[in-house]
């Protein structure tokens, strides 16, 4: 059997909300989140009990089943790609503003708040893999 794409873009898609992809077509947030999701497959493989390396972007899918949870660990590594460009470039935006004009709505206090929101998203998908590491992994075997 296999997953197909769809199924581990959707469930990424469901933990995103983004007004500025009304701009973009679906075939580039399906590229775009294609690109993260082969990002995130090469960081969990190593822990991942299924064949993460066995896809087929032709037809779109992973040759293996992938479990719910497995994809919802995917689908999270995939949230900290999509914001990790924002908050890099908020992060060196922070170097331009000084500390007067940190007020409740300036833009360095957002920038402030996307770098918290980036890592509690990080810290998320790490405790998502590190359960799953304990769950199905030998601790002998874990190598994180």
């Amino acid at each position: 059997m296999s997953t197909p794409y769809s199924k581990i873009i959707d469930a990424y898609l469901d933990k995103i909300d983004d007004y500025k992809m009304i701009e973009y077509t679906d075939d580039e947030i399906r590229e775009d989140a294609i690109v993260y999701m082969h990002r995130v497959c090469s960081d969990f493989e190593h822990i991942c009990l299924t064949d993460l390396s066995d896809w087929d972007d032709t037809l779109q899918r992973f040759e293996a089943d992938l479990s719910s949870e497995e994809i919802q660990i995917i689908a999270k590594g995939m949230v900290v790609e999509w914001m990790r460009p924002i908050v890099y470039r908020s992060a060196a935006m922070q170097n331009v503003l000084n500390l007067k004009d940190a007020s409740f709505f300036s833009p360095s206090k957002i920038m402030e708040q996307k770098a918290l929101a980036f890592e509690k998203a990080e810290k998320m998908y790490r405790n998502a893999k590190l359960d799953y590491s304990y769950d199905h992994g030998e601790i002998g075997e874990l190598s994180l």
